[in-house]
């Protein structure tokens, strides 16, 4: 007689009595569990994947008439070998998007800083050199320098703009160097993604963030060396795949999440998902109002603009940690899993 039971989402399922004990896989959510003897049908299961029980009294009043048959595997170690390697790739997909952030942060804030250092010594340079020509040695006393002419500030423009571009080679190459191992990391951090088992349908939003990056990447690297970073148009749509990108990449997470019964963390993914959306109206909000005061006022706006850049900034790391927290449990959570496989 067969055997009728709870899956740990509360989709009826059926086997057969001799597969008592056996793993078997529920074909509504994909969940892994054994599958109860008789006298343990109405007790709470306990799957490998993280268990929310289903009290025995709610399984009672919840079972419908009908069960679905429940997947039964052909072997008992089937389901964590294949399932273990594909985790183990998963797994690695989100190291590397963890490791794309931090160098993103560690590596944006470096290259900032060494343009700044350039572009620094630069101006310092041709101040010594064109503005400030004549001070006196150490130990005199300095005198009253007249400003600068107007043959003097030529001079230290053009030396500037001169310097500049020359410079700008070399912050360009740093640059494209930080960018490229970047897109690197996403890149092949979604290629490992796309193992994901299929029992978790999870595949379908990996992919297609795969292909908005792709598209994103391609539309940005054809604007900076093709049309030389003029085309607006290609970046906006650009931006709008690089939008879309990240949203199939958290529905993705969210889906994995469930599919490892850890519902708290695929709650916490659909909820960065709707701070990044707040946050990024918020931006748009803020740059146009800021932008507005400057053409109303100009000296408030200019200091208004630079506040609400520092602002959005410092909410924006905010919100990058979190993000790089989530990917750390996400990737802990497979973890544990394999170690559930391996043992």
């Amino acid at each position: 007689m067969p055997i009728e039971f709870l899956c740990p989402n509360a989709h009826p399922l059926i086997v057969p009595d001799a597969y008592a004990g056996r793993q078997v896989l529920c074909p509504t959510c994909g969940v892994l569990m054994i599958a109860p003897a008789r006298t343990a049908a109405a007790a709470p299961l306990e799957p490998i994947y993280l268990p929310t029980p289903i009290a025995p009294d709610e399984q009672a009043s919840a079972l419908p008439p009908q069960a679905i048959p429940a997947r039964i595997l052909d072997e008992p170690n089937w389901l964590p070998q294949i399932h273990g390697v594909e985790l183990r790739k998963v797994r690695m997909g989100i190291i590397l998007h963890w490791s794309a952030v931090i160098f993103s942060l560690a590596g944006g804030i470096l290259v900032a800083l060494m343009a700044a250092v350039i572009v620094g010594n630069i101006v310092i340079e041709e101040m010594e050199k064109h503005i400030l020509p004549n001070q006196p040695p150490p130990g005199r006393v300095p005198r009253r320098q007249p400003p600068p002419n107007v043959m003097q500030q030529q001079a230290f423009a053009q030396g500037v703009e001169n310097r500049m571009k020359d410079a700008s080679m070399t912050i360009m190459l740093i640059y494209l160097i930080y960018s490229g191992i970047k897109t690197f990391l996403g890149l092949l951090g979604s290629i490992f993604c796309l193992s994901v088992p299929s029992e978790s349908r999870a595949s379908g939003f990996m992919f297609i963030a795969l292909i908005m990056d792709l598209l994103y990447q391609g539309l940005m690297w054809s604007n900076r060396f093709v049309f030389g970073g003029q085309d607006n148009i290609l970046e906006l749509i650009g931006l709008c795949a690089h939008a879309l990108c990240f949203v199939f990449f958290m529905l993705f997470l969210t889906r994995l999440a469930n599919f490892l019964n850890d519902r708290d963390l695929a709650q916490h993914a659909m909820h960065h998902m709707r701070s990044w959306s707040r946050l990024t109206g918020g931006t748009f909000a803020v740059l146009i109002g800021c932008i507005l005061m400057m053409l109303l006022v100009p000296v408030f706006g200019v200091l208004l603009f630079f506040l609400g850049l520092l602002g959005m900034g410092i909410l924006w790391l905010i919100w990058s940690t979190r993000y790089i927290t989530l990917l750390k449990d996400m990737w802990r959570l497979i973890d544990f899993h394999l170690q559930i496989f391996i043992h």
